[in-house]
């Protein structure tokens, strides 16, 4: 599978195990890095070249799916992550504050509990994607400052955009187990749209086809399809009103009363620009 999926790292050690996943699960599509709003140009060009999934981890994967038009798939933060994370200050006395989005910060925070950690803690909330960056940096300059930290567990944004110093940093790293499984998530959602646009190729084929005139919708009445016959009768061209509501293309359509009803109309008079035609309005419900 090639360019059907982009991966966007946040950090360089991420991109090179994701490459190593990659290549043991025999695909092929291309891995950058790229972190918060770096990341939104990344995955642009990657969109342009063909990528029709994204992946990515944590606050930039939440960036992205806020921005982009296709589908983005998280490297989801696993215990297994973390424990790797914690595991080095086992049995001690190190003072350790943990650094990260949500996820991040309640993981560590189970298994501090769990292997008798004394852990302090800042939240950055994800959804704060204009924060000010700035405020953060100072309080967690505060944080460990304030409490004699000499370690600070976190995900990229310690080291990229806190810009954590002087302090020793551990980095909760996404292990392989963790990126096979959001690449196979975005290879599953990669061959559905696939197959849903050769679906609609060949049904376009079909439409273009025929001798009638037929216009479609999808089911929120946006036009997704005009064949030459219908271009002809309506009085205007196929790209001029793709992606527009059917009533204003077509003001005296009945389209969204039969979206409503779920009921056909068959055999009905309707004026147009060329004169009166006879027109059926029909439903057409897929599976799933």
């Amino acid at each position: 599978m090639g360019m059907m999926i982009g991966l966007i790292a946040p950090y360089a050690e991420l991109a090179g195990v994701a490459s190593e996943v990659r290549d043991s699960l025999g695909l092929d599509f291309p891995i950058a890095v790229g972190i918060l709003e770096s990341a939104v140009g990344v995955a642009e060009t990657l969109i342009h070249q063909g990528a029709e999934v994204i992946v990515s981890r944590g606050g930039t994967a939440a960036l992205l799916r806020n921005v982009l038009p296709v589908p983005v798939v998280e490297i989801k933060v696993t215990g297994y992550d973390v424990m790797r994370a914690l595991h080095p200050y086992i049995g001690q006395e190190r003072k350790i504050a943990i650094v990260g989005y949500q996820n991040v910060v309640q993981g560590c925070r189970i298994f501090g509990d769990l292997f008798g950690l004394s852990t302090q803690e800042l939240t950055i909330p994800a959804d704060e994607i204009n924060k000010d960056w700035d405020a953060a940096q100072q309080a967690v300059r505060r944080l460990v400052a304030e409490n004699g930290i000499d370690v600070v567990i976190g995900d990229s944004l310690v080291r990229g955009r806190l810009k954590v110093e002087n302090t020793a940093i551990q980095m909760v790293e996404s292990g392989k187990e963790a990126i096979a499984q959001a690449i196979e998530e975005a290879k599953h959602i990669a061959l559905v749209r696939e197959n849903e646009r050769r679906a609609y190729e060949r049904l376009r084929t079909i439409i273009h086809s025929v001798h009638d005139g037929v216009v479609a919708t999808d089911e929120n009445g946006r036009i997704t399809a005009v064949n030459l016959v219908a271009e002809e009768i309506f009085g205007f061209r196929e790209k001029e009103v793709l992606g527009m509501p059917i009533g204003q293309a077509i003001p005296n359509t009945r389209i969204d009363k039969v979206l409503q009803t779920g009921q056909a109309e068959l055999e009905q008079l309707q004026q147009t620009p060329k004169g009166y035609i006879v027109t059926n309005r029909v439903p057409i419900k897929l599976a799933g």
